[in-house]
């Protein structure tokens, strides 16, 4: 948390990435006020979703 508020300070970063598996568990958007955060399972798990549901039209 503390290289990426560094970051966000240094570089201006609009958004940042949980790419690690384990991440998410422990680091969350309400972690990071200034900048959005994402949870990359997450959007591989929507898309994966999005995607079968097409499928099934």
């Amino acid at each position: 948390m503390t290289i990426i508020n560094k970051m966000v300070q240094k570089d201006h970063l609009d958004g940042a990435v949980l790419g690690c598996t384990e991440l998410p568990l422990i680091l969350g958007q309400e972690d990071f006020k200034n900048i959005q955060v994402f949870d990359i399972a997450q959007v591989q798990i929507k898309a994966a979703v999005d995607q079968l549901l097409k499928k099934l039209k």
